[in-house]
């Protein structure tokens, strides 16, 4: 069983906290869409979690495509209460050459690695013009 129970995850450009304890997710992306590349991105992760046990636990975050690990955080987190918490990670910069795949990984107060989502870093296809009255008409 999973010590942190996976609720939610959003990949986005920015978290904002708020005076009153909100938090706002600013860029909320299902897939990420690029000029060109190669490319630098600022990327944020915020996971909703419910705990199944208190106390003071290590805990981490990687993001890997294939065998690239382009994120690897490790950290000490402290559970007070079981009740729905999260937390998130914000400007990590990604330096992508090309389109990927990206996953996101949870590690467990246990050690065990859990998967938490993945999205992909893709291309914007080109503008496809579209017929204007004057090229209609020839």
């Amino acid at each position: 069983m999973s010590e942190l129970k996976i609720l939610s995850s959003v990949v986005c450009e920015d978290i904002r906290q708020e005076n009153n304890g909100k938090q706002i997710l600013i860029g909320v992306y299902n897939s990420v869409l690029v000029q060109q590349f190669p490319v630098v991105l600022s990327l944020a992760f915020w996971i909703q979690y419910l705990p199944t046990q208190t106390g003071k636990f290590k805990s981490g975050l990687r993001v890997v495509s294939g065998d690239t690990t382009f994120l690897d955080i490790n950290a000490d987190i402290e559970i007070p209460a079981i009740e729905l918490s999260s937390f998130n990670i914000v400007g990590i910069p990604f330096a992508l050459q090309t389109e990927t795949t990206l996953k996101v990984e949870l590690k467990q107060p246990s050690g065990q690695w859990e998967f938490v989502r993945e999205f992909s870093v893709r291309r914007r296809p080109s503008a496809v013009p579209t017929p204007t009255t004057e090229t209609a008409k020839s």
